[in-house]
């Protein structure tokens, strides 16, 4: 089975976002073992030590034979089509897929390191939890076309 792993530079708390999450997750499980792995975060730490700390734990987290995506606003601009076939073609040469969508105080540039694909998922300015369900919707999108 295809593993697909998103990794966030937060918690989602919002229920109402959790429960969106919750019924997007139900739909992947036959098709690929889809994990979500919410880095440490700490808003009273300072945006420095937060950053190092997440640029550390994914150093250590990310699989060395995985096909990498950043989701950054500065990212290449795709369709729904267009990040389908971005995707899915490489899906078959690497049996994992990570995602990296960072944290209110973005990532520091070295996690930016390895990364294969750096993609935008919108022009406009989302909430990290809204791009979280984003980032599900669009995967899960890119499986129906």
């Amino acid at each position: 089975m295809l593993n697909i792993n998103i990794f966030c530079g937060f918690k989602l708390k919002n229920k109402v976002l959790k429960n969106y999450e919750t019924d997007f997750l139900k739909r992947f499980k036959s098709d690929f073992n889809l994990n979500i792995v919410e880095l440490p975060f700490n808003n009273k730490q300072a945006v420095e030590l937060i950053n190092t700390q997440h640029s550390e734990v994914l150093s250590q987290k990310l699989s060395s034979n995985s096909l990498k995506f950043l989701c950054a606003e500065q990212g290449k601009h795709l369709n729904s089509m267009e990040f389908s076939k971005l995707i899915f073609p490489d899906l078959m040469l690497h049996n994992t897929i990570e995602f990296i969508i960072g944290g209110p105080y973005g990532l520091e540039p070295k996690a930016f390191n390895g990364i294969d694909h750096t993609i935008a998922l919108s022009k406009l300015t989302f909430t990290a939890e809204i791009s979280r369900l984003i980032l599900l919707e669009q995967l899960f999108r890119s499986l129906q076309i």
